[in-house]
């Protein structure tokens, strides 16, 4: 495509894309001629661009993904799907501390049982933790 002004001119739509074809095109439309050869030399190869390829590393692609990366992890975690994703996680971990709590409260319960006495009082009462282990104190020194 050639373009003037920023405005597109001409395109190059041939059959055969050859470069004495597109030397043409380029001649036709802007009475330029090509200064050299028109054939691919060796020296050619040899500019500022490498024509090899190589295995380095892209530094600056890592670096570009590693911003996407950022990005994307910020802009879901202000998003009111996450919020509401956290919120659900938040909620069932604090439903399942409570039965943790619960569970090990009846543990608790269940070693200090003392079949020669009956404590009706134990599931009312919230200093029961407390008493449970003084009884236990005393049967110890008993």
């Amino acid at each position: 495509m050639l373009v003037h002004n920023g405005k597109p001119v001409a395109k190059f739509n041939d059959t055969i894309y050859t470069l004495e074809s597109f030397a043409k095109f380029v001649s036709h439309l802007t009475n330029l001629q090509p200064n050299g050869s028109l054939y691919v030399t060796s020296a050619d190869f040899t500019g500022p661009v490498s024509s090899t390829p190589s295995n380095e590393m892209d530094y600056c692609l890592v670096l570009s993904w590693i911003f996407i990366v950022a990005c994307v992890l910020y802009f879901t975690s202000r998003s009111r799907w996450w919020q509401q994703f956290v919120e659900l996680i938040q909620n069932t971990w604090l439903e399942s501390n409570a039965e943790h709590e619960h569970v090990d409260w009846l543990r608790r319960l269940l070693a200090h049982w003392n079949p020669k006495k009956l404590y009706l009082c134990m599931i009312t009462e919230p200093s029961f933790e407390n008493r449970v282990t003084e009884e236990k104190k005393e049967e110890d020194v008993d």
